[in-house]
């Protein structure tokens, strides 16, 4: 995983995957942590800027903000400074934030993309808890919303899709693979992968820039789940 530390050193794999990326028209976004908000904000804005000295603005499209929280105002003022550095530093870099459960409406301006359930497709299908935020609930804010659901069976890939459109999830990642044995689940793709992806593009695609309300032109594998997967994460 590439690495964003303050003495990170180039890393040619990444070189040649950011490279082929852009051939391919696909959007590249950094992996940072934040540890629920938790982490010297100094520390993950020096992360951004390394990850863009090593590889170029032109290269990196945006952050993903992991461990996030929306349960306090302290938690949301963090994130409301990283995303108002992002914008104002990088331009209109992508800010996705993952705090793999649903948010307050107090949070929900700091992000583009919020992903907002992060489980087993078992979960997801029979012990799904109800957004109670007003932004979650929206339809007209799927294309900010982000479902990742694992341990999924093949059998129930529409199901899984039709149930994450039915929650304003307008962008959604499916896999088969799971936790066990080393506790991560996205180590393969999900079997049957282009059907997968013809059934969740069959259903709409999602504005390339999520800052825009209406649909844009869009590239050939604009969903998560796309023919082509678009967005590669390099960790921090």
């Amino acid at each position: 995983m590439a690495d964003g530390s303050p003495d990170a050193k180039l890393d040619p794999g990444y070189v040649r995957l950011l490279k082929k990326n852009a051939e391919l028209g696909f959007k590249t976004v950094a992996y940072i942590r934040t540890i629920h908000q938790t982490r010297p904000i100094a520390e993950v804005k020096a992360a951004m800027a390394k990850f863009i000295e090593l590889y170029g603005a032109d290269k990196i499209h945006g952050f993903y903000f992991d461990e996030i929280s929306s349960r306090n105002n302290g938690a949301t003022a963090y994130m409301a400074e990283l995303y108002n550095y992002t914008k104002n530093t990088y331009g209109n870099k992508l800010v996705v934030a993952n705090p793999g459960t649903h948010i307050t409406d107090a949070i929900a301006p700091y992000a583009d993309i919020f992903m907002t359930n992060e489980g087993t497709a078992d979960e997801y299908i029979n012990n799904y808890k109800t957004a109670y935020s007003a932004f979650e609930k929206d339809p007209a804010n799927s294309h900010r919303i982000f479902h990742t659901i694992y341990a999924a069976k093949a059998s129930d890939y529409q199901k899984i899709i039709n149930l994450s459109r039915q929650r304003n999830a307008g962008w959604v990642f499916i896999t088969t693979d799971s936790t066990i044995p080393d506790g991560r689940p996205y180590n393969d793709l999900a079997k049957n992968f282009p059907s997968l992806v013809d059934s969740v593009n069959n259903l709409g695609r999602q504005p390339l820039d999520p800052n825009r309300a209406t649909e844009q032109p869009l590239l050939s594998g604009a969903i998560i789940s796309g023919s082509s997967v678009t967005t590669t994460i390099l960790s921090q």
